[in-house]
């Protein structure tokens, strides 16, 4: 069994914080994801001239990618984004306002939690929040990593912004799974939540292989 937990924080500086934190408890940085709506992830196959992931900033491409699909503004909506044959024609079309967004929202879907819970990522994402989640292993200490990720001055409230957001506009996925995606690798809710602030799932098998990066 593999977990994930997730916060959400107002600034940056905070997010990154938390993110240097866990570090220094042992956790690898390309299994602590950081997520906002300046991130791009890059086509390993087509230019980028809107800015690139950088890796020393705590910022990851889609996980388990080469480097994740990029969605240039000017793109049309629902057009094809070259990640797999197939896809292109009825593909979710994003409204304007969330094409801005449409490389973050792919990087929350690339973690594979449940829709609920992705909606009110994505709305954070939309108000200028910074998502974090953490991979660890089932037996990791848990109870240390929330503790470093519950951080009062700055940290949200997911129960509040669940209720805040319940009504926000779900934005569903773009382009297809990475290849080698794998029903068991999709999140579900830990039976006890021990914090409002932090969000705890459980997976049966991990989004990356054990020593491997992103």
């Amino acid at each position: 069994m593999q977990r994930a937990i997730t916060a959400i924080y107002r600034t940056r500086d905070v997010a990154h914080l938390v993110r240097d934190e866990l570090e220094r408890l042992g956790l690898a940085r390309h299994h602590i994801t950081v997520i906002h709506k300046d991130v791009r992830t890059a086509d390993p196959n087509a230019a980028d001239t809107s800015g690139t992931v950088d890796p020393a900033d705590g910022i990851v491409p889609a996980v388990g990618t080469a480097g994740g699909a990029y969605v240039g503004a000017g793109m049309v909506p629902g057009a094809y984004m070259g990640a797999m044959p197939g896809y292109g024609l009825g593909m979710p079309a994003y409204s304007e306002a969330d094409l801005v967004y449409a490389d973050a929202f792919d990087a929350l879907h690339d973690l594979h939690l449940p829709e609920e819970d992705t909606r009110t990522y994505q709305q954070a994402i939309r108000n200028g929040d910074y998502v974090v989640s953490v991979e660890v292993d089932e037996d990791a200490d848990i109870a240390r990593i929330q503790e470093v990720m519950r951080r009062p001055e700055d940290v949200h409230d997911l129960t509040e912004l669940d209720k805040t957001y319940r009504d926000a506009v779900y934005a569903p996925r773009r382009r297809p799974p990475r290849e080698g995606y794998r029903d068991g690798m999709m999140g579900r809710r830990a039976d006890l939540q021990n914090s409002p602030t932090t969000r705890d799932y459980i997976r049966e098998e991990p989004l990356w292989p054990k020593g491997g990066t992103a």
